[in-house]
């Protein structure tokens, strides 16, 4: 057997552009693991891509996305050490044939989760395709080889000769293979020949590689239902969206495109409320009056599905319909910008009072066969950004999950000015459940005279399965820092009886009102492969800069995933 450095090459399991993939075993670590080795004899160009792959996964964290243990040099020949994912890649499984509906969907939900992590990070894969994504032995996606990936503000985005188009022309959208800017739209274009080959077996452009290309440049997409008749007419919509020449006519984002598979997948959408606001600055005081509710018919916004029913609160003058007897009031935004250092004992505690179930101010019931309810709402305007805060709670009758919350904004003559979107915290929402959100407008918005949100989920299927929840927070404090930002540490215990990868802490943030006006997070300490065991303790910090009102309580929780 071939010997690398400390670790013994064995089955060989795959070939890319720029390396070999092997099984092999970590000594130290005692678990099976892969190591991709640069090709002999390959030049620099090679070399440097091959170094590039190793520090951006190590740069990400995220389950969907392969996890790297060891980079490491053997002579001349740079290797890789990543965890072993056992169940094959993707191209494998549809060798054997088009997937079912559902399963696709919940295929490319699990890679849209991975993707816009990485987009959050400023990172383009440029090289999505199905041996790319390798299959975990419960059929789960896991993303790989990044090699070709953009890294934001890179020195050398390319890291190839001038003029040479590199990734793999059956995927590659119409900009990258005329050498155009790219920007993750062109990794929605992936996605969506993915998603056809998916439901299909087959490529939406197939032939010689010289067919390929004028395809991808000059020919519409064909139908989805012309390969695959029973497929949902919205699902044919959204692809010839996806395949779209121009990316301006795709999908803006990965979470644009999340909402859309999801309501295709769930049929009708969970609804939330109306409330309509005057148009004076935030820090205006609100004055509540009786709540009078009336039904508002049509659509929330075009292309979603049909049959949302949406509730209406009507505003008179200055005042706010909630059911809450009591003045509302938001405190002026603060936002300095952050320090990249802190002495945490330079700084005195600051006492929060804490609460053990969230207050639920002001709830507005919606309505529909699983309703949900929004409260607690807040929001702030602070350096050109506009925050909404709140909760939502689950009154249906099953479990939810990726509960996604949409505000949209609209000046006085009805005209849409703004919007925007953002997950609950909590992985998934039992009935009766509350958890947090917060929706970000990371543009310059106007005034705005009303909002709409929506609120959509769909069944609660692999956060019920994977989601541990039996940690413990021992100990948590809080802090100022340099004015108005919010940093705290503490420890975690993990009493679950379970093995549990990439645990956070989440901390919601009231004013004496108990409205939201913050939500912030982070992950406690693991080892090397993102695990917490059975019984142990970790330390976790956070800071947050944004308020929508001055905090003077919070609420803490944990999520973590079962390790697999």
């Amino acid at each position: 057997m071939q010997q690398l450095g400390k670790y013994t090459l064995g089955t060989e399991l795959g070939q890319g552009g720029a390396g070999i993939v092997y099984a092999s075993h970590h000594p130290q670590l005692e678990r099976p693991v892969a190591i991709k080795v640069l090709l002999p004899g390959a030049d620099h160009e090679f070399q440097q891509r091959f170094i590039h792959e190793a520090r951006v996964v190590a740069s990400l964290s995220h389950p969907g996305i392969i996890k790297i243990l060891d980079v490491d040099t053997d002579g001349q020949r740079p290797f890789i050490v990543m965890e072993l994912i056992s169940g094959g890649s993707l191209a494998d499984r549809i060798a054997a044939g088009p997937l079912a509906l559902d399963t696709a969907l919940q295929v490319m939900l699990a890679l849209c989760d991975a993707l816009g992590y990485a987009h959050r990070q400023g990172i383009i894969h440029r090289d999505l395709k199905p041996a790319n994504v390798l299959l975990r032995s419960d059929g789960s996606p896991v993303l790989a080889d990044f090699g070709l990936a953009l890294l934001p503000a890179s020195p050398n985005p390319r890291l190839t000769s001038a003029g040479i188009v590199i990734g793999t022309p059956a995927y590659m959208a119409p900009e990258q293979l005329a050498s155009r800017p790219l920007d993750q739209r062109s990794d929605i274009y992936a996605l969506g020949v993915m998603l056809f080959e998916m439901l299909t077996g087959r490529l939406p452009f197939d032939g010689d590689t010289g067919a390929m290309i004028v395809g991808h440049l000059q020919q519409p997409p064909p139908s989805l239902r012309l390969f695959a008749p029973s497929s949902p007419p919205a699902l044919d919509a959204l692809l010839q969206r996806m395949l779209a020449k121009d990316p301006a006519d795709r999908p803006p984002d990965i979470s644009g495109l999340i909402a859309e598979l999801h309501a295709i997948r769930d049929g009708a959408a969970m609804t939330g409320a109306t409330v309509r606001l005057p148009a004076q600055p935030v820090a205006t005081p609100i004055r509540a009056v009786p709540r009078r509710v009336q039904l508002i018919s049509g659509l929330l916004m075009a292309g979603i599905v049909a049959g949302i029913v949406i509730m209406g609160i009507r505003l008179a003058g200055n005042q706010v319909a909630v059911e809450s007897s009591e003045p509302q009031i938001a405190a002026p935004p603060v936002s300095p910008a952050p320090p990249r250092t802190l002495d945490p004992t330079a700084v005195p505690p600051v006492e929060l009072v804490q609460l053990e179930a969230a207050p639920f101010v002001g709830a507005q019931q919606s309505i529909g066969d699983e309703p949900f309810s929004l409260a607690s709402l807040s929001w702030t305007q602070a350096t050109r950004r506009l925050w909404f805060f709140g909760e939502v709670r689950n009154d249906g009758h099953q479990a939810r999950e990726a509960v996604r919350i949409f505000v949209v904004l609209y000046d006085a003559a009805g005209r849409l000015v703004g919007e925007g979107s953002g997950y609950t915290d909590a992985e998934y929402l039992a009935p009766g459940e509350i958890a947090p959100f917060s929706v970000l407008f990371d543009e310059g918005i106007g005034a705005f005279e009303t909002f709409q949100i929506d609120v959509r989920s769909h069944s609660a299927d692999f956060a019920l399965r994977t989601t541990v929840r039996d940690l413990t927070v021992e100990r948590l404090t809080f802090r100022r820092t340099y004015g108005s930002i919010m940093a705290g540490d503490g420890v975690l215990y993990n009493g679950s009886g379970l093995v549990v990868s990439y645990p956070q802490v989440y901390v919601v943030f009231y004013d004496a009102e108990r409205r939201v006006v913050a939500v912030t997070s982070g992950y406690a300490q693991t080892d090397d492969n993102g695990q917490m065991a059975i019984d142990a303790r970790s330390e976790f910090d956070f800071s947050w800069a944004t308020f929508s009102g001055e905090p003077d309580a919070y609420r803490v929780y944990v999520e973590a995933h079962q390790f697999d």
